[in-house]
């Protein structure tokens, strides 16, 4: 199959990385990949080079453009795309105007975030609904995503399915247990923007650490809100117990130096930072949002917490820091057993492939998935 992904571009995020190792997996399932970025590409677009996976940016304005679509339509004709696979509402409705103009047989979107479609039916919530009517259908990346999204209006019965999000685990399935110093470390994957609320995590960590001196945490990522993160961490007095690594892409390196994983999100879909974490057999603290608690079954390789509520945050990281470390130990290999079951990178390309296929056959406006 000739497959377009499109997304709004390849700056580094988890939508973003997905698209980048799915376009991989396909490639290697023998499809024909082409990744078309809306706006600009950004740094994950080396990894794709190397694959010799053809990247193209539209280099869209803020403001809807009349070219663009037209760009976008000329490339699915000369591409004789048979799949137009979008993520995330925002770029959806270029995919549906062009795919159907461009007789593109299968037009898919995946939503990557509960909250990236609002319950209520305003304008773009209308044009998403609009433009999955003339869609072959709708990707949820978890069970938990899958109920939310059912109940959404903006959200045509019959179109959604689920597709759980999927990560190459050989590179994680290798890292070890940290070698015990005293120390508990807890460590954090991803952008620091403000949806992933790590505000309320370093004060959840300061209050933490008057109960007990001999907790760390470490921070792997960078972003907009980093100036205003640290200086909160020396505002809170925990500057000294708080690194700020920035951005790199070793992220199995980074998870062989810590103990414990950490999300502290408002909104998730299914968080990648959690399963690379689970396939490093760390123990995981997590809000409860997204697909989180299918994640994390019944506590059985974590902990959970309500978001944005520091006081429950700070519980669970003491209680996660006072579990013995066998204890700490045995929920992390269970969180990797259920990694490889559940989330790996081959389990979702297939599973996209045979959605792919199904819908070949049916109209994309009359599809139901």
């Amino acid at each position: 199959m000739q497959i377009v992904e499109l997304v709004n571009s390849l700056e580094v995020g988890g939508t973003e990385r997905l698209v980048v190792s799915l376009s991989k997996a396909m490639k290697r399932r023998g499809h024909v990949l082409t990744v078309v970025c809306l706006r600009g590409g950004g740094p994950l677009q080396s990894d794709l080079d190397r694959e010799e996976i053809e990247v193209v940016a539209l280099n869209k304005a803020k403001e809807p453009s009349l070219q663009t679509l037209t760009r976008l339509m000329a490339l699915l004709r000369a591409k004789g795309a048979d799949v137009v696979h979008s993520h995330n509402p925002l770029v959806h409705h270029y995919a549906v105007a062009a795919g159907r103009a461009s007789r593109v047989p299968v037009i898919v979107n995946t939503i990557h975030g509960i909250g990236n479609v609002s319950p209520t039916l305003g304008l773009k919530e209308r044009l998403y609904r609009l433009s999955c009517q003339a869609s072959s259908g709708v990707v949820a990346v978890s069970a938990t995503a899958r109920r939310v999204l059912a109940k959404n209006p903006a959200i045509p019965a019959g179109k959604l399915i689920t597709i759980k999000n999927g990560v190459p685990l050989d590179g994680f399935l290798s890292v070890a247990p940290r070698p015990d110093d005293g120390r508990v470390v807890f460590g954090i994957v991803g952008r620091l923007v403000a949806v992933k609320d790590h505000a309320t995590l370093l004060r959840a960590f300061a209050s933490a650490s008057l109960q007990r001196g001999d907790l760390l945490l470490e921070i792997l990522g960078d972003g907009p809100e980093r100036e205003a993160l640290e200086n909160l961490a020396e505002t809170l007095g925990i500057g000294h117990k708080v690194v700020f690594h920035g951005y790199h892409d070793d992220v199995a390196g980074f998870l062989s130096r810590i103990d414990v994983a950490v999300l502290s999100s408002l909104s998730e879909g299914l968080p990648l930072s959690l399963v690379e974490a689970m396939a490093a057999a760390k123990p995981i603290l997590s809000t409860a949002v997204g697909g989180v608690p299918d994640l994390i079954v019944d506590g059985d390789c974590g902990w959970t917490c309500a978001p944005a509520d520091p006081k429950r945050m700070a519980n669970a990281l003491s209680t996660a820091a006072a579990t013995p470390r066998a204890i700490r130990h045995a929920l992390g290999l269970c969180g990797r057993e259920r990694a490889v079951r559940e989330y790996s990178l081959n389990q979702m390309a297939a599973e996209y492939e045979r959605a792919f296929i199904s819908m070949a056959d049916r109209p994309a406006e009359t599809a139901a998935v």
